[in-house]
C-alpha cells in the first residue's frame, strides 16, 4: 500500500468516470432536440400551439375560462374565409384543418381543406364545452 494517500488506480477510475460522463452527454443531448429539428416535430408543435390558442383565448370569452367556447366567436371562426393555416399562424407551406366533433354525430363544424391522404398528418385535440355540451376541437396539420 502506498502512504501518499492516492494511487494510480484512483486516477484511472476518476478519469474513466469523467470520460464516460462526457461521452454520454455528447451522445444524448443532440437526441433530445431531434423532434424539434424534423418537419414532423415542427408540425406537431404548430398543431398543439394552434389548438391551445383556439381553446385558450381565440374562441373563448376570456382566459379565465379556457375550453368553454363562445358560440358567436366559434360560429364566426368556422364561417370565416381565408387560409386556416394563416389564421392559426402556421408557416406558409403547411395546410391545416380544424373540426368540432362530438361522439354521436362526428364532425359538427369544419374549416380548412380535407386532410391529405398522401402526407403525414399531425393531430392535436382538446375537449371543450360548446353550447352546454362536450365536444372535441381537433386541429390537423400536414
Amino acid at each position: 500500500m502506498s502512504e501518499r494517500g492516492q494511487m494510480t488506480v484512483d486516477y484511472v477510475v476518476g478519469i474513466t468516470i469523467f470520460l464516460l460522463t462526457v461521452g454520454l452527454v455528447f451522445t444524448f443531448i443532440p437526441l433530445s432536440f431531434d423532434p424539434v429539428r424534423t418537419q414532423w416535430g415542427t408540425q406537431a408543435m404548430g398543431a398543439d400551439r394552434a389548438v391551445s390558442h383556439l381553446t385558450g383565448s381565440n374562441l373563448t370569452d376570456d382566459a379565465e375560462s379556457p375550453f368553454v367556447l363562445n358560440s358567436t366567436k366559434t360560429q364566426q371562426f368556422f364561417l370565416g374565409s381565408g387560409s386556416t393555416a394563416d389564421y392559426l399562424g402556421l408557416p406558409q407551406d403547411v395546410s391545416a384543418n380544424v373540426t368540432l366533433e362530438n361522439r354521436t354525430a362526428g364532425i359538427v363544424k369544419s374549416r380548412g381543406p380535407s386532410p391529405s391522404t398522401q402526407a403525414s398528418v399531425v393531430v392535436a385535440k382538446r375537449s371543450v364545452l360548446y353550447d352546454g355540451s362536450q365536444y372535441r376541437l381537433v386541429v390537423r396539420v400536414w
